[in-house]
C-alpha cells in the first residue's frame, strides 16, 4: 500500500466503507431473489455475511469515537486495515452487479462458492480488526473509552454484555486438595503428578521471617491472582486454568515458610508436558531442527498473547524464560509429537508476579542463568525509582524469541566430578569473555550480554525467521531504553505502542495472527 495514510486522509476513507456494507446488504437480497430455486442456501449466507456488516459498522462508530485521542500510529493502523476491507468489498459489489444485470443465470455452485469466498475473506479482515479492539479493552486507557455502560446507545449495551460475560468467566478460587506424589518437570518451575489424573502445580515460598501482617497481604494477593488466573476462555490467553489454591503453613523446625501452590487443569487434549528448556537441551535432536519453521511462529505468538494477558490484568510477570513455557502434545495421537510438532504452548511461573502498581520486592540471588532474562537494570542492587514494570517483562519476551529463533538453548548443563552444572551454551550464544592466561573464563556484564542479544537479534534472525521477526525481537530488547522515559509520563499508550508493533505490524498481520 506504500507509505501509511495520514489521519486525515483516514477519516475521508472509512465512511464509503459503511457505505458499501449497506449496498452489498441490499444486492444480496436481490440475488437471493433470482435464484428463488436455492433461496434458503443463500440466504442463510446473506445472513452471515450481514452480521458481519453489522459487526464492522459498530466498530467503525467506536473507531471514529477514539480517533481523536488514539496515537497517530495506532488509529493508522485501523484505518489502513479498513481501507484494504473496502477494497475487497468493492471487488464483490462489482461481481454482484455483474449477477443482476446478466440475463443469463450463472451456476448456482458458482454463486455460491463466490459468496462463501467473500464470507471467509470479510471473516478473517473482521477477526484481526476484533483482535485490534481486544487489545484496547484489555488495556487501561488514558483516553476516553466510548464504549460506556449507557444502555441508550449500541455500544454502551454491547459494554454492558461483555462485562457481565467478562465478570462471569472468572471464578472465585477456592482451596483444593493436592496429590502428595508431586514431581517437579525437568528444566521447569512445575509440578507433576506421578500418578492420576494431570494437572500442573506452581510454588511460591514465602520467607520464613515475613510478618504476618505480609503474610496475609501476600496470601490474598495470590487468591487474587487465582481468581484472574480462573477464566474460562484463559487457554485462549495461552495461560493454564487455574482450577483452586492451596497454602501451607510455615515449619519452623524444617526451616520452611509458608508456601502458596496454584493447581491448573490440563485440557483432556493435550498429554506430556514439556518445558522449552528441556525441549532445547533433547540430545535426540543433535542439532537437527526437524519442525517446521511456522511452529516457532505459531509458538512465539502464543507466548506473546500469555504476556499480553498478564500485562492487561495489570500484573508484571517478572520470571519470563524457557523454564516456565509449556508445551503440550496432542492426546488423540493425530500428529507425531516433539520435535516433529512442537504442540501447545502456555506461560507458567507464576510464583514471582505482582501487581503493576506495588512496590518492586528486589530479588538479587538468582542464577546466571536466570539473569540473562533479565534486563541490566533489574539485576544487581536495585533503585526506588527503576521498579520492575511492563516493559522489563517485554525485554525478558525478547531474549525468549531469540533463543527460539536459533533453536538452542542458551544454557546447558555439564558433569563436574559427580555433579552436573549449568554452563554458557557457547555454540548457541557466547556470552563469556574472552580466555585470559591463567584466569578462569568469566561472563559478560549485563549490558555487554544485552548488547549481544541485540547483535544476533540483528544478524542471525534474518536468516532463520526473516527480517521483520529480527526487528520484533531487536524493539524487545531495546524497549526499556528507547521507551523508558516516555514510559514514566503515559505508560499505558507506550505499552500499547510496543503490542501493536508486536502483534499488529504486516508480520504479525500476515503470519502471527493469521490462523
Amino acid at each position: 500500500m506504500g507509505e501509511a495514510i495520514g489521519v486525515a486522509g483516514l477519516v475521508l476513507a472509512i465512511p464509503p466503507v459503511v457505505e458499501f456494507l449497506l449496498h452489498v446488504t441490499q444486492k444480496l437480497k436481490e440475488v437471493v431473489r433470482k435464484y428463488k430455486e436455492a433461496e434458503a442456501r443463500l440466504h442463510e449466507r446473506s445472513i452471515i455475511l450481514k452480521d458481519h456488516f453489522i459487526k464492522l459498522e459498530l466498530e467503525l462508530e467506536e473507531l471514529r469515537s477514539l480517533s481523536p485521542d488514539l496515537p497517530q500510529d495506532v488509529y493508522t493502523h485501523f484505518g489502513e486495515m479498513f481501507v484494504i476491507l473496502k477494497e475487497k468489498i468493492a471487488g464483490f459489489d462489482s461481481e454482484l452487479d455483474d449477477w443482476l444485470a446478466s440475463k443469463r443465470f450463472r451456476r448456482l455452485k458458482n454463486v455460491t462458492t463466490s459468496i462463501d469466498t467473500m464470507i471467509q475473506t470479510v471473516d478473517w479482515w473482521q477477526r484481526r480488526i476484533e483482535d485490534l479492539f481486544e487489545q484496547l479493552s484489555r488495556f487501561p486507557k488514558p483516553f476516553k473509552d466510548p464504549r460506556i455502560p449507557d444502555k441508550n446507545t449500541a455500544l454502551g449495551r454491547v459494554k454492558l454484555v461483555s462485562q457481565a460475560i467478562f465478570e462471569a468467566t472468572e471464578n472465585t478460587p477456592e482451596k483444593v486438595e493436592l496429590p502428595r506424589d508431586l514431581r517437579q518437570l525437568p528444566s521447569s518451575v512445575v509440578f507433576i503428578p506421578t500418578s492420576g489424573s494431570l494437572m500442573i502445580v506452581e510454588r511460591k515460598q514465602l520467607d520464613i521471617a515475613a510478618k504476618k501482617k505480609e503474610l496475609e497481604a501476600m496470601t490474598k494477593d495470590f487468591i487474587d491472582l487465582a481468581r484472574i488466573l480462573s477464566a474460562e476462555d484463559i487457554a485462549n490467553r495461552g495461560i493454564l486454568k487455574c482450577c483452586g489454591y492451596q497454602r501451607h503453613e510455615a515449619d519452623a523446625a524444617k526451616g520452611v515458610g509458608v508456601q502458596l501452590f496454584l493447581a491448573f487443569e490440563v485440557p483432556t487434549s493435550l498429554k506430556n508436558p514439556r518445558s522449552l528448556r528441556d525441549i532445547l537441551l533433547d540430545k535426540d535432536f543433535k542439532g537437527q531442527i526437524k519442525h517446521p519453521l511456522d511452529e516457532r511462529i505459531t509458538l512465539t505468538k502464543q507466548l506473546a498473547r500469555a504476556v499480553l494477558h498478564v500485562h492487561s490484568k495489570a500484573h508484571v510477570h517478572k520470571n519470563i524464560r524457557p523454564e516456565a513455557i509449556l508445551l503440550f502434545e496432542n492426546a488423540d495421537g493425530a500428529t507425531r509429537g516433539f520435535p516433529t510438532r512442537l504442540g501447545t504452548a502456555f506461560l507458567t511461573g507464576f510464583e514471582r508476579v505482582r501487581k503493576d502498581e506495588a512496590d518492586t520486592v528486589p530479588i538479587d540471588n538468582l542464577t546466571w542463568a536466570e539473569n540473562i532474562y533479565r534486563h541490566p537494570s533489574r539485576q544487581g542492587p536495585s533503585h526506588p525509582d527503576d521498579k520492575f514494570n511492563m516493559l522489563h517483562d517485554v525485554y525478558s519476551l525478547g531474549v525468549c524469541l531469540l533463543e527460539i529463533s536459533v533453536w538452542r538453548s542458551f544454557v546447558e548443563f555439564e558433569k563436574h566430578s559427580s555433579v552436573f552444572v549449568k554452563v554458557n551454551n557457547t555454540k548457541a550464544c557466547n556470552l563469556m569473555e574472552p580466555a585470559r592466561d591463567g584466569l578462569e573464563p568469566r561472563m559478560l556484564s549485563p549490558k555487554l550480554i544485552q548488547e549481544k542479544f541485540i547483535r544476533d537479534a540483528r544478524a542471525r534472525i534474518p536468516v532463520l525467521l526473516g527480517t521483520r521477526f529480527s526487528e520484533v525481537v531487536v524493539k524487545c530488547l531495546t524497549c526499556v531504553e528507547n521507551f523508558d522515559n516516555e514510559a514514566k509520563q503515559d505508560p499505558f499508550i507506550v505499552g500499547l505502542r510496543l503490542v501493536f508493533s508486536f502483534f499488529l505490524s504486516p508480520l504479525c498481520t500476515m503470519r502471527l495472527l493469521h490462523c
